[in-house]
């Protein structure tokens, strides 16, 4: 077996593990909860370095791993250009938040997808008390914990630029995929 039947198979067993897991995820459903803020990012107070910032979207959408100071794409003027690793979903329980994260995987780079769960202290702070990998269990890295704190921000990234909504697979409604295809062509 080749090097590069390898690495195939194991980008194709990654995106199969990704397409059963988030599988008719993604609902669409707006979410007014008070507990969580919508207009801004979410830091690690621990490493607060680039890249370790997170969202929320009130249609249920959630992003890890994005970048401050969201460059703009000079292309399409005063829209951000994709600045996150990572997306998936969430969903509120009680006092919890749990969200379920993957990122693009490529040839040489697999999805990873895993999940967090986040205890809501107060609307301003969250605190991780869940972290796994989803796909690849037994080799899991270490549990992070960190907890994670609010900022205000005018310019965060698109939901749309969501590479998963163009996933048909990914939504739980097929008509809402097709409403949201047709809407982004027209952005084009």
């Amino acid at each position: 077996m080749s090097i590069f039947s390898i690495i195939s198979s194991g980008c194709n067993s990654g995106y199969r593990c990704v397409k059963k897991e988030f599988r008719h995820s993604f609902k669409n459903e707006t979410n007014s909860d008070s507990l969580i803020h919508f207009d801004g990012y979410y830091y690690r107070s621990d490493y607060n370095a680039n890249g370790n910032f997170l969202m929320f979207y009130k249609n249920g959408l959630a992003a890890y791993r994005c970048l401050n100071n969201f460059a703009y794409d000079s292309i399409r003027l005063n829209r951000t250009a994709q600045p996150c690793g990572l997306w998936g979903t969430y969903s509120m329980s009680g006092d919890t938040i749990k969200a379920r994260y993957t990122g693009h995987g490529t040839f040489m780079v697999p999805y990873g997808p895993f999940e967090m769960h986040f205890l809501i202290r107060d609307k301003e702070h969250f605190e991780v008390i869940y972290d796994k990998e989803i796909c690849y269990p037994e080799g899991s890295s270490q549990p992070v914990h960190f907890v994670a704190t609010y900022t205000p921000s005018d310019k965060l990234p698109r939901y749309q630029d969501c590479w998963l909504l163009k996933e048909k697979w990914f939504w739980k409604n097929e008509n809402d995929w097709k409403m949201f295809m047709d809407n982004t062509k027209g952005e084009k």
